[in-house]
């Protein structure tokens, strides 16, 4: 054998006593058979990941949950593992609305990837603003979002269900279409992101209060009951309206029917029963092309039904003569005065005689005007002629408890006029005795003669029936006018 054949089979042999000696020092290093260093494999069978929080709200930050990795191995022990030691953790997709990830990677004597996820939600939307309305619409418009998918917009009538509509993420604006007219409405918008086919929505907008618009206004009602002692409903024109109708009901939260129709501004309800109380809405109506337009209802005005009853002597009589006020009711006398009104049987009720007095309680009034004086002041002193006008108060107090009383001062006269007729002095004195009375009795005293004076304080001569305290017909209109002037105020 030469030299190098023989160094040849020298290093084979050498070569295989390291391989040998090295396995050998493998094998009593590995508690694997085999003699190879096994690294655990994390898993979701074996290894619990947990998230310190799965729900963020977006700001524009990076969100980074923290994390706790425990693993299980293959004999049941739980080992909690170690940061950066045994495992990694890298993020993805942490910052917009949507879907993150958290991975957890192995590391060292671990290997293995385990995915956990968790959402960032929508942050709330602003302020909501309102664009435009109309009869049926309302636009809204709000800042928009960026990364998310999509808005969900809300509206209801007070004390309605809201309807839900769905509004793309490239719009920040929505028209509600096919409202009702002059209707309060609430509306509540928020966005959302999509995940796995299921939206997540986040905080909606501050409530937003708004209105469709009016097609007309309701209207401004005022009531009153007429010297005939009928409810009258008064009101100023809507613009735009074609005609009213007026409603009625018997308590004030009561059911409102309705009882009619005009084209005017009043109405007078001559179906009241009397003495009886009602309350009346009144609703305008517009007509526009094939639609009808129904304002909303006025308040609620409350009139009674008042049986109303004028009391006096020829001055009133004249108003009754001329039929300054047809269809009302009158107690009245040519030179009647309280003596003879509480005293006298000038009438007649149910067939028998019977005073002024007993005759005005027949007919069960809720108002009365009273106007006396003028037979008496030229020849009796104040003192006298308001006892017999405190006798009469005192006896309709008594049958009509929650009777209207209004007296009414005497009427001017001329300067010129007859010796029995009293004249400015004289009426003057009495006019403010029979104030002071009404005050003292609690009862209502109505001055309605200026416009029936001159400068002096005397009869006007247009107003002069001819013996200076009677009036003409002109005068008694103009009565009547002052009388509806008050019942309007009151």
């Amino acid at each position: 054998m030469n030299k190098k054949v023989s160094l040849i089979i020298s290093l084979a042999l050498s070569f295989v006593v390291f391989v040998a000696g090295f396995t050998t020092f493998a094998k009593e290093l590995s508690p694997n058979s085999e003699g190879i260093v096994e690294r655990s494999v994390l898993s979701s069978a074996n290894t619990r990941v947990v998230l310190d929080s799965t729900k963020y709200v977006f700001d524009g930050k990076e969100k980074r949950p923290a994390v706790s990795v425990a693993y299980t191995d293959e004999n049941g022990a739980v080992k909690a593992l170690g940061k950066d030691k045994d495992y990694f953790v890298s993020y993805k997709n942490n910052i917009n609305p949507g879907k993150a990830s958290v991975t957890v990677s192995g590391a060292n004597d671990y290997t293995g990837d385990i995915t956990s996820y968790f959402t960032i939600v929508p942050a709330p939307l602003g302020t909501v603003k309102v664009d435009k309305t109309t009869l049926s619409s309302i636009k809204v418009s709000w800042t928009a979002q960026k990364g998310v998918s999509g808005y969900e917009a809300k509206i209801a009538a007070f004390g309605k269900k809201y309807k839900t509509y769905t509004v793309s993420a490239k719009k920040s604006a929505y028209t509600f279409n096919k409202l009702k007219y002059e209707t309060k409405y609430k509306v509540l918008i928020r966005s959302f992101v999509t995940i796995d086919g299921k939206r997540v929505y986040g905080k909606f907008s501050p409530l937003l209060k708004t209105s469709t618009k009016r097609a007309v206004a309701a209207p401004n009602v005022n009531g009153y009951c007429s010297l005939l002692s009928v409810p009258v409903v008064e009101w100023k024109e809507s613009k735009g309206a074609d005609k009213y109708i007026v409603y009625r009901s018997d308590k004030k939260k009561g059911t409102y029917k309705k009882i009619a129709k005009t084209e005017g501004l009043s109405f007078q309800d001559k179906s009241a029963k009397l003495h009886k109380t009602y309350y009346y809405k009144v609703k305008a109506v517009k007509k526009s092309g094939d639609k009808t337009y129904y304002s909303q209802f006025s308040p609620a005005e409350k009139i009674k039904a008042m049986k109303t009853v004028l009391v006096g002597d020829s001055v009133l009589e004249g108003v009754e003569y001329y039929k300054a006020l047809p269809g009302a009711t009158f107690v009245v006398k040519i030179g009647m005065g309280t003596y003879t009104f509480y005293e006298s049987f000038y009438f007649k009720v149910n067939g028998r005689p019977a005073t002024g007095c007993e005759k005005l309680l027949s007919y069960k009034p809720d108002r009365v005007f009273i106007m006396f004086g003028m037979n008496e002041a030229a020849y009796k002193n104040n003192k006298s002629i308001l006892q017999y006008y405190q006798y009469a108060l005192d006896d309709i107090k008594a049958e009509r408890k929650n009777c209207e009383i209004i007296l009414l001062p005497v009427s001017p006269t001329k300067a010129n006029s007859g010796k029995s007729i009293p004249k400015k002095k004289r009426l003057d004195s009495f006019n403010s005795a029979l104030k002071d009375f009404a005050k003292e009795n609690k009862v209502a005293y109505y001055d309605y003669t200026k416009p029936f004076k001159d400068k002096n304080g005397n009869l006007l001569n247009a107003y002069d029936g001819g013996d200076g305290c009677h009036w003409k017909p002109s005068s008694c209109r103009l009565f009547v006018e002052q009388l509806n002037k008050y019942i309007k105020k009151h």
